[in-house]
């Protein structure tokens, strides 16, 4: 893990519709994008001592033919974003990391993401190589007028984790 007090980086890809999640819809759908589909991440992350922030944005910056990925009518042209503080902390002699976390999308209907995405997690590490948690998470669907439900799910989970 970086130390440091933060970081800053902006990336070009050139064919952005190889991502994973992209090419399993267009796989599960039968088509295939002709063309390259450029994009352009810039992400940041900022540590202040037991506390840090991370964020990350995600943008298309060429539509797609309508016929592979559409958006009203029009050639869909995805971006999403994450962000997230955290805290670190000890508690009954044991450390553990609160965070907040916020994401969304825009154009990603088709991709089967959520338009909104809100998290909360605790996370503490119990002996060296063994970790358990809770997570709740609401993600929201796109609107009916944006040809989604409108319906929000929530989820709550509980985490444990060993590493050797």
């Amino acid at each position: 893990m970086d130390t440091g007090l933060g970081g800053l980086g902006v990336d070009y890809v050139t064919d952005l519709s190889e991502s994973m999640g992209v090419l399993q819809t267009l796989q599960d759908s039968t088509l295939t994008p002709l063309d390259e589909h450029p994009g352009i991440s810039v992400n940041g992350y900022l540590n202040l001592g037991p506390a840090g922030f991370i964020a990350e944005a995600v943008h298309f910056l060429d539509d797609f033919d309508p016929t592979i990925l559409s958006w009203d009518s029009d050639g869909a042209q995805p971006s999403a974003y994450h962000v997230e503080a955290f805290y670190g902390m000890t508690l009954s002699e044991r450390p553990w990391v609160f965070s907040a976390a916020m994401g969304g999308t825009r154009e990603a209907l088709a991709l089967g993401l959520p338009e909104q995405r809100l998290s909360a997690a605790a996370i503490c590490t119990v002996s060296d190589g063994f970790e358990s948690g809770l997570e709740y998470l609401v993600a929201t669907d796109y609107d009916e007028a944006d040809g989604g439900t409108g319906a929000d799910s929530q989820v709550f989970s509980f985490l444990i984790r060993a590493s050797f």
